[in-house]
């Protein structure tokens, strides 16, 4: 028995060192994904506020409303991050703040996964390290991570699956999943959905891997007990959302992504690659070039679908929003393109000190293909915006954090609030910050909270482009407000400048264009010049006029 014990004793050790080498993997990565993270911490994007006040009226009770007292509208991508901002606003805590920490959490969450997560796949810490670096060094992602939007927790949440799709390089006789590990992987793939719609990519890239296996091994168990769970989450969901929406299709994806023709979409969704997705692309081909030719496991393949649907799907929709940084659209496959990466290296270079030298190589070139994104990105945060002075990044990240614990309204917000007598509304192109603040009903003239809008044909090319200033005009709104710089132009004269001149003054698409020239807006509203302006002097608001008595 003695001997049985000290060996016992002996092996324990051994276990504990073997998670030392995935701890520090993680260690490193997390330390520079936080200083990486630091220096973006300021981002400040509209959207996140229109998933504030959705979950600001449920929280309240009013249901998911845009504005209160009317029908529920799906104007928001991601029902998780709508509970989320709930609970937040129940709690009296900041949704932004607490967005963000959320953000941060599942940064270092899709860390930690390839840290500890991909030791089949990746059996030397050191590639496990450069493959969790890739992602730490992603301006992309470590943006989108403090931006205060679900796009990272859908990447962390998509890469839990990563230990469950099976084997990485074996046959599927060889590495059959069983039934319970099948149907977790089943349910988790279900739960995506609620993060964003891009979860059925999952559902299907799931049941499809299981499906391939099943035919090969003639055991169906797995996919059988995936597909239920999966079905257990998708059915109620979206018989909820049918039933509380009248659709399957939110606003936001009508509002952005249709209306236009699929070669116009296809031709705006490959410059939108090819801008925004660039640096991550190299790393994309690498992992496809593993999945499809040097590995055979059912991980691969269901990875290599991964790698391939994503940036296709991000062409197919016309790419994404100019308001957004980076490749967000790619981001739920980054954590799997940079493993496989890794390992596409590992395996062309035989192995030892030749592969760590070009996994640094690949490495050192992804870091620098970030640096123009991350530099564009940083000035546009670097600027105090009371002052218009610079500001150092901890003391810019210091600031913001003061700001998110006791945040306080724009002064636009606080002057529409005001100035808009009771039970009026405005109509603003910007959902998020200023409806929030203000409160107040309000016509989004983009129309991702506006159901006449949203099914609105295109007339110009690109996202939020969608425009109707006759039926915006026609609610009659107490403020119009948009990004014009009039000067000393009055109103009444604005319908006899040509294109060129409107857009000189701000108004580069055809519907702002037909706003300034609606005989409606000529007739029933006027400049309120006591407009507080934080842009630039770059925003102009049209007061409806009251009645002579």
């Amino acid at each position: 028995m003695g001997s049985q014990d000290s060996a016992v004793e002996t092996q324990r050790p051994r276990r504990g060192l073997t998670v030392l080498p995935s701890l520090g993997a993680f260690v490193v990565s997390a330390g520079l994904f936080l200083v990486h993270a630091a220096f973006f911490f300021p981002l400040h994007l509209d959207d996140p506020y229109i998933t504030f006040r959705y979950g600001r009226n449920l929280a309240r009770g009013d249901g998911l409303v845009w504005n209160v007292g009317e029908a529920p509208v799906e104007g928001f991508t991601s029902h998780a991050w709508v509970v989320l901002s709930a609970l937040a606003e129940a709690s009296g805590a900041p949704p932004l703040l607490v967005a963000k920490l959320a953000g941060l959490a599942a940064g270092l969450l899709v860390l930690a996964l390839l840290a500890f997560g991909t030791r089949r796949l990746l059996p030397d810490a050191s590639d496990r390290l450069a493959a969790a670096l890739l992602v730490a060094t992603s301006t992309s992602f470590v943006s989108m991570s403090v931006s205060g939007m679900e796009n990272v927790a859908f990447a962390a949440a998509a890469s839990l699956l990563i230990p469950l799709l099976g084997p990485w390089d074996a046959p599927d006789a060889a590495g059959q999943v069983s039934p319970r590990r099948a149907a977790l992987a089943g349910l988790l793939s279900g739960l995506l959905v609620t993060i964003r719609p891009e979860g059925h990519v999952f559902v299907v890239v799931l049941l499809g891997a299981l499906a391939v296996a099943a035919r090969r091994t003639r055991e169906r168990k797995p996919l059988l007990a995936a597909g239920v769970a999966a079905c257990a989450v998708l059915v109620p969901f979206h018989a909820f959302r049918l039933a509380t929406f009248g659709s399957l299709v939110p606003l936001t994806y009508l509002a952005k992504h249709t209306g236009e023709p699929l070669p116009e979409r296809v031709v705006s969704g490959l410059r939108w690659l090819g801008e925004r997705g660039g640096p991550l692309l190299p790393v994309f081909f690498l992992a496809l070039l593993a999945s499809l030719s040097l590995l055979r496991g059912r991980a691969a393949r269901a990875s290599a679908a991964l790698l391939v649907v994503f940036p296709v799907y991000a062409v197919a929709v016309g790419g994404d929003s100019a308001a957004f940084p980076g490749a967000r659209l790619l981001l739920p496959a980054l954590p799997f393109a940079a493993a496989l990466a890794v390992a596409a290296v590992r395996r062309v270079t035989g192995g030892g000190a030749r592969a760590a030298a070009f996994s640094g190589l690949l490495l050192s070139c992804f870091a620098l293909a970030q640096v123009p994104h991350a530099i564009s990105l940083r000035r546009g945060l670097a600027l105090d915006r009371r002052t218009g002075a610079a500001t150092e990044p901890s003391r810019a990240a210091f600031d913001h954090l003061a700001e998110l614990l006791d945040p306080r309204p724009l002064r636009l917000s606080a002057y529409l609030a005001l100035a808009t007598p009771p039970g009026e509304r405005i109509a603003l192109p910007w959902a998020g910050r200023v409806p929030y603040e203000t409160g107040l009903a309000t016509v989004d003239m983009l129309g991702l909270n506006d159901a006449h809008i949203a099914r609105l044909p295109k007339v110009d090319r690109g996202v939020d482009v969608k425009y109707d200033p006759d039926y915006v005009l026609s609610r009659r709104p107490w403020y119009v407000c948009e990004n014009f710089v009039l000067g000393r132009v009055p109103v009444t004269a604005l319908a006899r400048l040509s294109d060129d001149q409107l857009a000189r003054l701000g108004a580069f698409r055809a519907g702002q264009r037909a706003l300034l020239r609606s005989p409606l807006l000529a007739r029933d509203y006027e400049v309120d010049d006591g407009i507080p302006n934080s842009a630039g002097g770059s925003i102009t608001c049209f007061r409806r006029r009251e009645p002579a008595r």
